[in-house]
């Protein structure tokens, strides 16, 4: 079964799970590097709302007092359903940026017009081209070795390869009418997307067996 819930990325000299406002989450440390960064995994079980508005607003909240408490970058990606996900980032120098992956399978349920706003690196629809050097940016400010910016790009476009409306038109469906995962338009699990556009950013800390972030990792190996 896929997972539904939360990725949090920081950097930290301790588990983030020891932080006070993730405890109550119960989160689960899913990988961690020998420079501090670290992924938690956060299943909807543990959230207030399942993975409502409410939800979102505390995790930025706490997206935010990460990014204060840690000074690094931190993300934060949430996975409502096994195909889409939501990633919004920030950074102490505030190189912010937001993106959904498969995004197609949201225009059902949001204004459609708001997938025009192609150069708002914070609107979750921006174009790859304008948001893959945003990403390199924010990349930038973890420490590790710059982002190769092309590399961010093209996994963007590969993730939602074959996603859009016109390509639910060509496979005879109707636009926003996707719910479940089709063959041939949805390439991996909304946790794999996650693994492996932060592995473009290079960002993917090592995954810890048997959690839900090591599942993840090894779908992208896969």
């Amino acid at each position: 079964m896929s997972f539904t819930g939360s990725f949090v990325l920081g950097r930290a000299e301790l588990p983030l799970t020891r932080f006070e406002p993730l405890r109550r989450w119960d989160p689960e440390l899913g990988g961690i590097d020998d420079d501090g960064w670290q992924v938690l995994a956060i299943a909807a079980r543990a959230t207030p709302s399942r993975c409502g508005a409410d939800t979102f607003g505390q995790l930025r909240a706490i997206r935010a007092m990460l990014v204060v408490e840690t000074s690094a970058p931190v993300l934060v990606a949430t996975i409502g359903t096994s195909a889409v996900a939501v990633l919004e980032a920030s950074s102490p120098n505030g190189a912010d940026w937001a993106t959904m992956l498969y995004a197609a399978a949201m225009a059902r349920t949001l204004d459609t017009s708001a997938m025009h706003d192609a150069d708002n690196p914070e609107s979750g629809f921006a174009s790859p081209e304008y948001l893959a050097p945003v990403i390199a940016k924010w990349a930038g400010e973890t420490g590790r070795p710059a982002a190769d910016a092309h590399r961010v790009e093209t996994t963007l476009k590969e993730l939602n390869e074959n996603s859009g409306p016109a390509a639910c038109n060509s496979a005879g469906i109707g636009e926003g009418a996707l719910s479940e995962p089709v063959a041939g338009l949805i390439p991996a699990t909304a946790e794999a997307k996650v693994a492996r556009l932060l592995d473009s950013a290079g960002l993917a800390p090592a995954p810890l067996a048997g959690t839900k972030w090591a599942v993840a990792a090894d779908a992208v190996r896969h």
